[in-house]
């Protein structure tokens, strides 16, 4: 049961939960995984942490509401149906169940916590069609302090629910190298795009492979179905090294969203399979406007550079190689035990909007 020092952080904590239904609505997959949120956050505001702090639970509360589940990710979906897969049927019970929800919880605060510092280091100016964090008024470079509170939160989780489990220390362990991952590809990408202006001098494929694995790849797939594969008792090396050649070739198609996400990628100058694609094979007119259009804010720079992919017909040659990529994945997993191959067929499926 909930307890509530107040009525007015009752209220706050309400309106967290109700904010997250709503963003969730029709999900049931998601639904069942945001029922525990109420839990989750009950026990990160009320942590003898900060106890002498009351004022700070509705801070926290506020920054959970606002940052968390605004987009449709799928990180949830890959650690549920990765455990469940995975884990032996006498074992999956209303307790081993909950603790996967909660460990998803985990990895979902720590992914926002990076993403609120990227969006601070790349100066976006929306996310979800909403402001972010950071732009608004009373919240400012906080947003830095901000994002080490999340981030701290996913390890009050841990500690609380996973300290008596042999499944603790490698969880921890890996939430740690997420993070320090994260950050190595969040320096390589910066160095992309320097005080606004997109350095093009190091946009080259294998650049792109490198930062969108340790910024994409580890932080958003490969290390949530690792969590689910330590929960489930397969984080065996023998097992990670099966389903590696799994996630390494999905490290080219940033999580499937070529389409969606590249007006933030042309306005912040960033390295992706795109550019590089003109770049390299675009011909002199077309590497003129990329180059004087790249990286500006504004639609009509937009416009020009997708008028360029268009011209070379990128969008339909992405997803073409996605379908040869799919092809190669099916054909991987054919070697695997079934359990794993149904656990890193669903792995896709959660990344692709198929």
């Amino acid at each position: 049961m909930l307890c509530f020092p107040n009525a007015k952080r009752k209220l706050a904590l309400s309106k967290c939960f109700t904010t997250l239904q709503r963003r969730v609505n029709g999900d049931e997959k998601k639904e069942n995984f945001v029922s525990v949120f109420p839990e989750v956050l009950d026990t990160l505001t009320n942590s003898a942490l900060y106890s002498n702090v009351p004022k700070f639970s509705n801070h926290f509360a506020e920054v959970m509401e606002f940052n968390v589940l605004k987009e449709k990710r799928f990180r949830p979906s890959i650690i549920l149906d990765t455990y469940t897969t995975l884990e032996a049927s006498e074992n999956l019970t209303e307790e081993n169940l909950h603790l996967a929800k909660i460990l998803a919880w985990c990895v979902e605060l720590l992914h926002t916590s990076i993403i609120i510092n990227d969006d601070l280091m790349d100066s976006s100016q929306t996310r979800a069609n909403e402001i972010t964090w950071y732009r608004k008024k009373e919240v400012g470079l906080n947003a830095v302090n901000d994002a080490t509170l999340v981030l701290e939160g996913a390890f009050i989780l841990l500690k609380k629910y996973f300290s008596n489990r042999k499944a603790y220390l490698p969880l921890s362990d890996l939430f740690r190298y997420i993070n320090m991952m994260a950050a190595v590809g969040q320096s390589l990408d910066w160095k992309s795009n320097i005080n606004g202006d997109a350095i093009f001098a190091p946009f080259t494929m294998d650049k792109y492979k490198t930062t969108i694995r340790y910024k994409g790849s580890i932080p958003f797939v490969e290390g949530p179905f690792r969590a689910a594969l330590i929960l489930s008792g397969n984080g065996s090396e023998s097992t990670l090294r099966e389903v590696r050649d799994v996630n390494d070739v999905l490290d080219i198609f940033e999580n499937g969203n070529v389409r969606k996400q590249i007006g933030n990628d042309i306005s912040e100058g960033k390295c992706t399979w795109l550019a590089v694609q003109v770049l390299q094979n675009g011909n002199e007119e077309q590497r003129r406007i990329f180059k004087n259009n790249y990286g500006r804010i504004g639609d009509e720079f937009e416009e020009k550079i997708v008028a360029v992919y268009r011209q070379m017909h990128l969008f339909e040659r992405y997803l073409a190689y996605r379908d040869e990529t799919l092809a190669y994945i099916n054909e991987r997993t054919r070697k695997m035990t079934p359990s794993l191959r149904n656990a890193s067929i669903s792995l896709v499926e959660n990344i692709f909007p198929l």
